[in-house]
């Protein structure tokens, strides 16, 4: 049966000759304007119904990628710990070897002024600063006399 038109004449509906042909009809509209519904709900809801698998997929590797970057700032992934890890080495042997410099620079200006007998003697008591420094230093060398953090002036 051919829809109804739109453009008639006298109206705008065909005119039915039986009642099972309007009652047809009737319930074909009612689905039309149902289905119609279903798509603005559906369009409301969000696009992510309609999405392909390979556009799912994308999305959820995006926001596993995210969830993972957020791990890794609060450093609670394998890899964070061990970068931190490695830091936490590089700071120490950094802090040693500003130790051992400071240690040599005090030696040359010990041997330069003073005899041989004193320079032991101060010696050992720059040795012992340095040990206590190193145990309250913890974690900052920035108080370090003769490190390259700053705030230190060459005579």
């Amino acid at each position: 049966m051919a829809p109804p038109s739109k453009g008639h004449r006298f109206g705008g509906r065909r005119h039915f000759s039986s009642p099972e042909e309007i009652e047809r009809q009737m319930n074909e509209l009612m689905l039309e304007k149902k289905e119609d519904e279903s798509e603005e709900d559906d369009e409301d809801d969000g696009h992510e119904i309609r999405l392909s698998r390979r556009e799912r997929e994308q999305i959820q590797k995006q926001k596993a990628k995210e969830h993972y970057q957020k791990l890794m700032a609060e450093g609670k992934t394998d890899q964070a710990r061990a970068d931190l890890a490695r830091l936490e080495l590089i700071r120490k042997q950094r802090a040693e070897a500003s130790k051992q410099r400071e240690l040599e620079q005090q030696q040359k200006m010990l041997a330069k002024g003073q005899s041989s007998k004193s320079t032991k003697s101060v010696v050992s008591t720059v040795i012992e600063n340095a040990s206590e420094r190193s145990t309250a230093m913890g974690k900052s060398s920035k108080n370090i006399p003769g490190s390259r953090s700053g705030g230190t002036k060459k005579k």
